[in-house]
Parts: structure tokens; sequence; C-alpha cells
């Protein structure tokens, strides 16, 4: 028999908070905290390209 329990509230956090831990997403972030942004834009602000950006 398998019980499925729910996830550590603990465990969430942590991996909502790895999903962040680049310096890369921290910037997009602070970008889109302005507005909407295409990621033509993005590549400009972050001088990143376009598939770096969308990963």
């Amino acid at each position: 028999m398998n019980i499925v329990t729910a996830p550590d509230p603990f465990t969430i956090q942590a991996n909502y908070f790895k999903a962040l831990a680049h310096p890369v997403r921290l910037q997009i972030l602070a970008v889109l905290r302005q507005g909407e942004a295409c990621v033509c834009h993005l590549e400009v602000i972050l001088q990143r390209r376009q598939a770096y950006i969308s990963q």
C-alpha cells in the first residue's frame, strides 16, 4: 500500500529558493518588476542570448 503524504513546507520553500538561486534569474525578476518585457528586451538589458534567458 502506498501512502501519499503532503510535502514538508520547508522542502517546498527550499525548492522555491533553489529556483531563484541564480544571479541572472534574480536580474530577470528585477526587470519584470517594472512591467512586462519580451525576451528581446531582456537580451539587451541583461546582455545574454535568448536561449540562455529562455532556459
